[in-house]
């Protein structure tokens, strides 16, 4: 007796494209590179989140043109005001402003902050100045300080605030592969897949665990993400729930990452990131001339089919989507029988849905395709 295989859509449309037959003639052949992937290093779990009684030391220097007497009784008195152990002396040859920072033990913490008592009286530091007109900015900066250590608030810094040091360890962190399927698990029961969670703990914030209770209690997750970085897929997955996550710097200088409702303000991680290669050089096929025909076609098929010959996967913004009404599972597109280059044609098709790809990298290196609105929605105020 002979087995029946049943094939679904998007095979039988793979199996057209490639064998150069049906779906109304569109006919190409590809080939494929493979990036490597970077390995990641490993990490020490981050303990909990507590704040560490901070100790801060100003130091200013001079040189022989400034006189040390120079507005010194003033400074010492606002930083005596301040609760800062505060000095000042002649600078050696290439000292520069500089602040760094010394833990001690698991309680206690000193920042040495250098600065220069200039010709007209003000200090400067790394990044700042001050007269000694500005004792409210001085003491709002000392105590971000006291609260975050050497780094200060990470609110308005690039990066979530992050400094290199710990930006790189937390993207190499996030780049190992996902190898499970995520499809038709619960928010809770997906994010149990990561193993980012034994390096940095994941925080919900109260304003993403009510969105979740309240919009998507009986909600799975309804794409695949195997083969793709646990960065680029916690960023997708979540973002089927309307949520994203973004580093946060507790006030003792460690991390967690904060899973937050998507539309708020504050940038999010992204699901993938800037190439650091062109596309035309990692899949040279996407950029060919080939005769393509399409009428009233599913997006998402098609898309999907493309991305499967050229072995590149799709992470879909369905958060984006869904805010500007864009289902494109159902919305049919069609491309007029001519000769063009395949990625011309993909974006003429995205165009009628009013979407766009981008092409993007996960932390592994991996490429992908971002499928988003064309104009992204706004976020919340």
């Amino acid at each position: 007796m002979t087995q029946m295989v049943r094939l679904t859509r998007r095979q039988l449309l793979a199996g057209s494209l490639a064998g150069a037959v049906g779906l109304n003639n569109l006919t190409f052949m590809f080939g494929s590179q493979r990036p490597k992937p970077v390995k990641p290093p490993k990490r020490a779990p981050v303990d909990s989140d507590r704040k560490l009684n901070t100790a801060i030391h100003v130091e200013l220097l001079t040189d022989q043109a400034v006189g040390v007497g120079f507005n010194v009784r003033e400074w010492s008195e606002i930083f005596a005001g301040l609760d800062v152990q505060f000095t000042i002396r002649r600078a050696l040859a290439r000292e520069e402003p500089d602040v760094t920072e010394n833990v001690l033990g698991t309680t206690s913490r000193d920042v040495h902050v250098t600065g220069r008592l200039d010709r007209d009286g003000s200090i400067s530091f790394l990044d700042r100045k001050y007269t000694t007109g500005d004792v409210v900015k001085i003491r709002a900066w000392i105590a971000d300080m006291k609260l975050y250590g050497a780094q200060g608030t990470p609110k308005g810094q690039p990066v979530w605030g992050l400094g290199k040091d710990q930006f790189e360890p937390l993207f190499q962190a996030l780049s190992p592969v996902i190898d499970t399927d995520l499809a038709d698990l619960s928010c809770d029961a997906a994010l149990q897949k990561f193993t980012i969670r034994k390096h940095y703990p994941l925080r919900m914030s109260a304003t993403a665990a009510e969105h979740l209770r309240k919009s998507a209690a009986s909600k799975t997750v309804q794409n695949q993400y195997r083969g793709l970085s646990e960065g680029a897929v916690l960023a997708a997955m979540l973002n089927e729930f309307g949520l994203g996550f973004r580093p946060r710097r507790t006030p003792d200088g460690k991390l967690e990452l904060e899973i937050v409702k998507l539309g708020e303000r504050g940038e999010t991680w992204p699901a993938g990131w800037p190439p650091s290669e062109e596309l035309v050089k990692l899949r040279p096929v996407f950029f060919q001339s080939r005769e393509v025909e399409l009428t009233d076609e599913p997006l998402l098929d098609i898309v999907e089919t493309i991305a499967d010959l050229i072995e590149m996967p799709v992470l879909i913004d369905e958060y984006g989507l869904k805010s500007s009404r864009i289902d494109v599972r159902t919305k049919k597109v069609s491309h007029k029988k001519k000769k063009v280059i395949l990625s011309a044609a993909l974006k003429h098709v995205c165009f009628q849905a009013k979407c766009k790809y981008e092409f993007r990298m996960d932390e592994a290196g991996k490429p992908l395709l971002w499928l988003t609105p064309d104009v992204p929605p706004k976020d919340d105020q």
